[in-house]
């Protein structure tokens, strides 16, 4: 399960994301009781509807992430989600499976919201 919090200065560019991607994820993660890991982030290129580009600025991990909208048909776009991710090998090795499958979990979600519409 991922759940997310975000802070605007009033511009996309500079926002800042936190993500928590954990078993037992809350939705306010400003309590500190969480088992996961918060990858905080920073909005640095935004250009609506198309894509969105972050940079990971958390204490362990970092990297950046893009995101962006391709249309394939008339009826149809297609979501592609690139990440480069630095963080210690030996912590990414252990979290790995929990992480994919968080992951997983949490796109299977974001794709059933727009098959609901």
């Amino acid at each position: 399960m991922t759940s997310v919090e975000s802070r605007s200065h009033g511009e996309p560019i500079g926002t800042e994301i936190f993500a928590l991607t954990g078993l037992f994820a809350r939705r306010n993660l400003w309590l500190k009781k969480y088992l996961g890991i918060l990858d905080h982030m920073v909005v640095t290129q935004w250009n609506p509807p198309q894509s969105c580009e972050v940079e990971h600025v958390g204490k362990i991990i970092k990297g950046m992430g893009r995101f962006s909208l391709v249309e394939t048909t008339a009826n149809s776009t297609r979501f592609d989600w690139y990440e480069e991710i630095l963080a210690p090998k030996l912590l990414m090795l252990i979290l790995r499976p929990g992480i994919m499958l968080g992951v997983r979990f949490s796109l299977w979600r974001f794709t059933r919201s727009f098959r609901n519409e």
